[in-house]
């Protein structure tokens, strides 16, 4: 049975994010200022999915794995947004 989840869902999005800003396809530029967000994007994206699975193999129901991968993304989320500013 396939399970869809909130990690599934941002981790699709920053796969697409990142193959939207390497490509070119687009006709944007690509700098070095992107080239280190797109390494952040993808550690980000590797924490997302290694995530992802220890909520699967360790919490069975669906509402409760929702619930549990909201709060991690708004942590992440935050905590990103304080590394930032430093």
């Amino acid at each position: 049975m396939i399970r869809v989840t909130p990690l599934n869902m941002v981790l699709a999005a920053m796969l697409v994010y990142i193959l939207y800003t390497r490509t070119g396809l687009f006709g944007q530029t690509i700098e070095n200022r992107q080239l280190v967000s797109v390494w952040g994007v993808l550690a980000i994206a590797l924490l997302f999915f290694i995530a992802d699975l220890i909520f699967r193999h360790y919490i069975k129901s669906t509402k409760r794995i929702w619930i549990v991968q909201l709060i991690f993304i708004i942590f992440v989320a935050v905590l990103t947004m304080i590394i930032s500013r430093i």
